[in-house]
């Protein structure tokens, strides 16, 4: 191996280095994101209590909602074929995982189940439909102005 060779492997590793501790040191401002989003059942009967369970990862803390929305995928119409929507304020921690389960009785009876804790919704809404069917159960990270920044969905099939 050469001087040149050496010199220039050497400043590469240093540039290496230097990128590793910037980045170590930087406040990186991503948002949370939901990396998990399951339901107990997939078929179920209305009264019949589903288990949702989430994971929201985080790397900075942030204040923000978790609203889990559930409209008629045949009809996913507001106010027509919207069902319901539950909110929960919440804050993200400084860097891991949040976990926490939302149960819901499809009779607009949730509640939100974090770090051992049970709480009732912050907001809540509810409409006129209970039609048998498919529907699209979606969860929702919003900011303090309201703005969605993440979302994942899944279908359940309800019958009466």
């Amino acid at each position: 191996m050469n001087i040149t060779s050496a010199s220039k492997d050497a400043v590469k590793a240093l540039k290496g280095i230097v990128s590793i501790l910037y980045y170590m040191v930087r406040a990186d401002k991503s948002n949370p994101s939901i990396s998990l989003f399951v339901t107990s059942q997939y078929r179920l009967q209305f009264g019949q209590i589903s288990r949702f369970d989430l994971i929201v990862y985080s790397n900075r803390p942030l204040d923000c909602s978790l609203v889990v929305d559930f409209y008629l995928k045949e009809d996913p119409s507001h106010p027509v074929g919207h069902h319901a929507y539950f909110g929960k304020k919440l804050k993200t921690p400084v860097a891991g995982n949040l976990q926490l389960s939302f149960f819901y009785d499809w009779n607009y009876n949730a509640t939100f189940k974090i770090d051992g804790t049970t709480y009732i919704p912050d907001t809540s809404w509810h409409g006129n439909c209970q039609s048998e069917g498919k529907y699209l159960a979606n969860a929702f990270l919003v900011d303090e102005t309201g703005e969605v920044f993440e979302q994942l969905g899944l279908v359940q099939e309800l019958y009466l």
